[in-house]
């Protein structure tokens, strides 16, 4: 094979065609065919191919000629997952469904927003991989408006695809908080700002799973709502958005209270949560319980019609032990450095002193001396 450079003049223009021709014999007579024209391909790619033909080796970068496609792959195992896992079934097939896809591939891929995502796609094959052609913020935003006009529709049918007659009977259920620069956000307001960022208006935002952690259902509250009146529209979403009759609802010691111990047991359904210190010491007064079950095995105790599991936490006790050792370095470095100034000046403040020194071992305890 070899490549065939033609040039014909016609009306007066010249005409360039590259060809790529293969050498053959037919009855003893030597002839040509064309095997593909390359007269489009850029010179240097021809050139290279030529070398190559020739016997030679393209082996540096000038002998090359590259063009950067779109990006595949990373769009493609995330379309393949969320198929798996019936995002796609819970979305649908509308022009909005597709975009809320986009957007939550971009979201792990390129986490910009919704603008970004406008420049982002140009060099994605999201029309190749969603079956959706090029799109403008105004277009995203509307899919956000979309998304949250159907989202009980959206949780329904992820509940159909995942679970079908076989409903799962344990829930967990947390809290977080995300605050906002700005304060036109419809729910924001201060709050418990787990951020710690204060001054800063804030949403409150409840997930709730299945046993294995894969999300049912999510509620977004004002800033300012406590996290055990967020535990009551769970409730009532699980009972009438799913029709579960029968759970055991799991939370942590801050949601779980009296009210909602009520209402729980009311559907009669079960829960699960921590004892504050407080009611482990009453417990404790009341001799229900003694801090010697508290050991590597787990030990049950049942009053009033609640079981209360206890174990020693090896975790958290190595953590309240690191505590402690990091406090008497602490104290004992700055007492040293109090000793030293005391003993330097004619008259010391010993009760500013003494201050000092005790708020290391308690921040919050201001002694009056």
């Amino acid at each position: 094979m070899f490549i065939k450079r033609t040039s014909k003049k016609q009306n007066g223009k010249i005409y360039h065609s590259v060809a790529l021709v293969e050498g053959y014999r037919e009855n003893g007579i030597v002839k040509h065919r064309t095997i593909a024209n390359l007269t489009k391909w850029n010179p240097a790619m021809i050139e290279g191919f030529e070398k190559v033909l020739k016997g030679g080796d393209v082996n540096t970068f000038d002998d090359l000629s590259l063009e950067s496609g779109k990006a595949f792959g990373a769009l493609y195992v995330l379309d393949k997952l969320a198929k798996e896992i019936g995002i796609e079934k819970g979305l649908g097939g509308s022009q909005n469904a597709k975009l809320s896809l986009v957007m939550i591939f971009g979201r792990i891929l390129n986490q910009g927003s919704r603008l970004g995502l406008v420049s982002w796609q140009n060099d994605q094959a999201i029309q190749e991989i969603i079956g959706i052609n090029k799109f403008d913020e105004d277009q995203l935003y509307s899919a956000m408006d979309w998304l949250n006009e159907n989202q009980e529709n959206i949780e329904k049918n992820l509940w159909k695809y995942r679970y079908g007659h076989k409903i799962p009977e344990l829930f967990l259920y947390d809290v977080t908080s995300s605050y906002l620069e700005g304060d036109k956000n419809e729910l924001a307001q201060y709050g418990y700002n787990r951020d710690g960022k204060k001054f800063k208006k804030q949403i409150v935002i409840g997930l709730l799973t299945d046993d294995e952690g894969i999300p049912v259902a999510v509620r977004v509250f004002n800033g300012n709502t406590p996290d055990t009146q967020t535990v009551e529209e769970q409730i009532n979403t699980l009972a009438e958005q799913f029709k579960v009759k029968k759970l055991t609802f799991v939370g942590d010691r801050g949601m779980i209270k009296s009210d909602q111990k009520t209402k729980l047991e009311m559907k009669e359904w079960y829960w699960i949560t921590a004892t504050t210190k407080p009611q482990i010491e009453t417990l404790i007064k009341r001799d229900i319980i003694q801090l010697s079950l508290f050991e590597e095995n787990l030990c049950e105790v049942i009053e009033d019609n609640i079981r209360y599991i206890l174990r020693k936490n090896p975790v958290r006790a190595k953590e309240i032990s690191d505590n402690r050792k990091s406090k008497v370095e602490k104290l004992t470095k700055k007492l040293k450095n109090q000793t030293n100034t005391c003993q330097s000046i004619p008259k010391p403040n010993r009760k500013h002193r003494l201050k000092s020194l005790t708020s290391i071992l308690n921040p919050e305890i201001s002694l009056d001396i």
